[in-house]
């Protein structure tokens, strides 16, 4: 075959690549023809909720934030992340990962701090895979964060964040302490700030007979007391058995029984306890050796018997009572369970 016909062959295949080349998207960043974008989908804030019992919240929340008296964990849902870039006149997808951010918040009952920490667990593909920079915001009006906002995006990795929270003076305050989240990838504009939770009450408090510390706001928590504990001296089963009876009492409003009724809220409020104790327990009854008055609802709650009708009281073991009143101040002051705080009782 002469050369001129195959130059001519040759010169009609490459204008062929050239037009079949022109019709597919590049994948190539070089040819970009924008500054690249990055964009977050998918990421909601979480709710914070109290388990039905305090134990419940040590295996952390999933696309949700558990919370006890002096402590919440969870994590968000996980949500994705991309990388864009305008290519040849078209918007083409170059990276692709995934994100799950987890909270844990641990709460100083004896001192006004706390502290925070932020993981974020990290995939990323095509363009991510090279990692990125995570930003959290604190806004706390009132307090004090300590901590560094910039966080690595490591793809297969999991990298931490830790806030110190303080809250100055000796006034009680509650702060809405809600986290922000922001991301951007190598060379990249930050996306904008995302809140990762819808509220997150903390409260601060100095006071007599408690010192200073902080609690969720709105975690209540149990009172528990045993009707296995029978030992004549140090037991506590005889007020356990009376108030057993009257949670499960339909005509008694199953009182601090979580679930079924109300909570109890304690009164410091020594005219509302007196008139309690004498509705309930009034000296007229006559009390037998070794005995004394029990009641429930407690004398120390607003919704005792002078506040309600459907309380019950007895005699019962006078040192089963005494001890069990101990175990109820050591709890009230344990968790900081202050004037109007709500708490539950449970009977096991």
């Amino acid at each position: 075959m002469p050369v001129k016909n195959i130059a001519w062959r040759i010169a009609l295949l490459a204008a062929a690549l050239v037009t079949m080349l022109s019709t597919i998207t590049p994948v190539s960043t070089a040819n970009a023809d924008d500054t690249p974008a990055a964009t977050t989908q998918g990421l909601t804030p979480v709710t914070e909720t109290q388990p039905a019992n305090e134990s419940a919240a040590v295996a952390c929340g999933r696309a949700i934030v558990l919370i006890e008296r002096f402590r919440g964990c969870g994590s968000n849902a996980p949500f994705a992340v991309y990388t864009w870039r305008t290519i040849r006149g078209r918007k083409v997808m170059t990276g692709r990962g995934t994100v799950t951010l987890s909270h844990r918040f641990q709460l100083q009952a004896k001192k006004r701090t706390w502290t925070y920490t932020l993981r974020t667990k990290f995939k990323g593909y095509g363009e991510l895979a090279a990692g990125g920079t995570t930003q959290v915001s604190l806004p706390c009006r009132g307090c004090r964060v300590k901590g560094n906002p910039l966080g690595k995006l490591i793809s297969g990795k999991t990298t931490s964040q830790t806030f110190k929270v303080s809250s100055p003076g000796t006034r009680k305050k509650t702060y809405n302490l809600i986290p922000y989240w922001r991301w951007r990838p190598v060379g990249m504009r930050w996306t904008r700030l995302s809140p990762l939770l819808t509220e997150n009450k903390i409260r601060c408090d100095t006071t007599r007979g408690f010192g200073s510390g902080c609690v969720y706001r709105d975690a209540v928590p149990f009172f528990t007391l045993s009707r296995k504990a029978t030992n004549a001296t140090t037991g506590v089963s005889e007020s356990a058995w009376l108030i057993w009876n009257n949670q499960r009492d339909p005509k008694r409003g199953h009182y601090g029984l979580y679930g079924k009724g109300p909570k109890l809220h304690r009164t410091t409020d020594r005219r509302i306890r007196d008139a309690n104790f004498r509705k309930s327990c009034p000296r007229s009854l006559p009390r037998p050796t070794g005995k004394s008055c029990d009641e429930y609802p407690f004398q120390s709650t607003l919704e005792g018997a002078s506040r309600n009708p459907r309380y019950t009281s007895a005699m019962i073991n006078a040192r089963h009572n005494t001890n069990a009143g101990r175990k109820l101040n050591s709890f009230y002051v344990a968790n900081r369970i202050l004037n109007r705080d709500a708490f539950w009782v449970t009977i096991t």
